[in-house]
């Protein structure tokens, strides 16, 4: 083993030597620029509601065939949208509107969501249930009714679909122009 002699300064390898500290710097900064950058997690919110290229509009109606092929589905039309109540707020608040079988009244709820990973949590007013919101492809949302269910007012009416039992606790719901919504 060849130590190098006490009080001298030990040689680094000829390359190194010849390489300027400012080089190595230089090429240090430019290796960590070329790596990729992680992605940062996207809620929900901000990949199917917020931006311009979002209208904030999802929508199902759904057909007498798969009515009929859904018998314990009450639920003929959804409609959700953002509200105009949670501009400028931290947290969306949304509007769930319904229609169902049996009368011709339109049902309302309205829910205060928060993020929850890439999804939104979301309970209804007065305790009226909750639901969580995911983003699907082809700019689609589900919604999933929490066991306790989702409670609906109407002007003449109100109802509550059960969150354990029957067809009407999750909703595939397309994106729709926000005239759709208005």
């Amino acid at each position: 083993c060849h130590l190098p002699a006490p009080g001298s300064r030990p040689r680094l390898a000829a390359h190194v030597e010849r390489f300027p500290m400012r080089a190595l710097l230089l090429l240090a900064a430019t290796a960590t620029l070329a790596l990729p950058a992680v992605a940062e997690a996207q809620n929900v919110y901000q990949t199917h509601f917020a931006g311009s290229a979002n209208s904030g509009c999802f929508l199902r109606n759904y057909d007498t065939a798969h009515l009929a092929s859904h018998p314990d589905q009450w639920v003929t039309s959804m409609m959700l949208t953002i509200s105009p109540l949670s501009s400028g707020g931290n947290a969306p608040i949304l509007e769930l509107f319904v229609t169902r079988r049996g009368d011709d009244y339109n049902y309302h709820a309205r829910a205060y969501c928060q993020f929850a990973g890439d999804a939104l949590s979301c309970q209804l007013a007065n305790d009226a249930g909750a639901f969580t919101v995911v983003g699907q492809k082809n700019r689609r949302i589900l919604l999933e009714s929490s066991p306790d269910g989702l409670g609906f007012r109407g002007s003449n009416a109100a109802f509550t679909l059960s969150g354990t039992t029957g067809d009407d606790r999750s909703f595939l719901l397309r994106s729709m122009s926000s005239d759709m919504c208005n």
